[in-house]
């Protein structure tokens, strides 16, 4: 386990590591992201202690970074920082780590903290920017961000993908009946089960108001169909109990398919219109645009 302070017996360390203490200082510090900043201090360590690979874990912040690949040897650290725990990091390399290799990529990790506490500071800053705070979901800001980035992988190596918009039926009259609260349980309860219901390799939004967006990878308008119409029905007979009352929602789904002709825009506004027209049916529907 590492932790601050450096123990004096690293003052010789200090005064014959100097220049390359104070370069590596220099370069930790001008970046806040995450994965770059474990990138150069990989690449001081290769051309140091032959490092091979670095494995980095902080589960809080959702953060498993791997920069090359893992040898054989290894040595695992638990980083921290004035009692906070910043993660795990993983050293390997083809030869066994000998003694004092050990206490000198020690002595250099001791320069890497601050900058990683920093960056990760920045990271949890901005999570917390794309994230609503009633449901949990990732907002409208990570929505377009995100979709933007599958889009073009989904392009790139020819995959299916396939985007559910979907908001909840009649819910201004959930809030001109029983109040706002019994709307945020409502909002809460729908948010969870579609959290609970698509896969791991799906992205789920809270878009606005009371609609939602679920990105689903590798997945055609057919597959996209069982999907929405799984959640339709869960959340129709979900029951949300506020003040001893027994409150149900129904859903409306609009469903669609990336074409290759597809920009943002054009594959969000067909879904959007296929919602339109589940909530001019009737309602507790899916419909579905080619």
């Amino acid at each position: 386990m590492l932790q601050q302070p450096l123990a004096a017996s690293d003052a010789p360390l200090d005064t014959e590591y100097k220049d390359r203490r104070l370069q590596l200082t220099h370069n930790l510090g001008i970046s806040l992201d995450t994965a770059k900043l474990l990138a150069l201090f990989h690449r001081e360590m290769k051309d140091l202690l032959n490092v091979a690979g670095i494995h980095f874990v902080n589960h809080d912040a959702g953060l498993d970074i791997a920069i090359a690949k893992r040898a054989v040897h290894s040595c695992q650290y638990q980083l921290k920082l004035e009692q906070e725990d910043l993660g795990t990091v993983v050293f390997s390399r083809a030869t066994r780590f000998h003694e004092k290799e050990l206490a000198l990529l020690e002595y250099f990790m001791t320069h890497l903290l601050y900058p990683l506490r920093n960056a990760l500071l920045y990271h949890k800053a901005l999570r917390m920017a794309e994230r609503d705070p009633l449901t949990g979901m990732r907002n409208r800001v990570a929505m377009v961000n995100s979709l933007k980035r599958e889009i073009a992988l989904a392009k790139r190596h020819n995959d299916f993908l396939s985007l559910l918009v979907i908001d909840i039926d009649k819910f201004k009259q959930v809030n001109d009946t029983y109040g706002h609260i019994a709307g945020d349980q409502i909002l809460r309860q729908v948010a969870e089960t579609i959290m609970e219901t698509v896969r791991q390799t799906d992205m789920s939004f809270r878009y606005g108001g009371e609609e939602f967006v679920v990105v689903l990878s590798k997945t055609n308008l057919e597959g996209a169909y069982v999907i929405a119409d799984r959640l339709r029905q869960l959340v129709e007979h979900n029951v949300v109990t506020y003040k001893e009352q027994e409150l149900r929602v129904t859903i409306s789904v609009g469903a669609t398919q990336l074409t290759e002709e597809d920009n943002l825009n054009a594959f969000f506004d067909r879904a959007d219109q296929a919602l339109y027209r589940a909530k001019n049916n009737g309602r507790n529907r899916v419909e579905c645009a080619g």
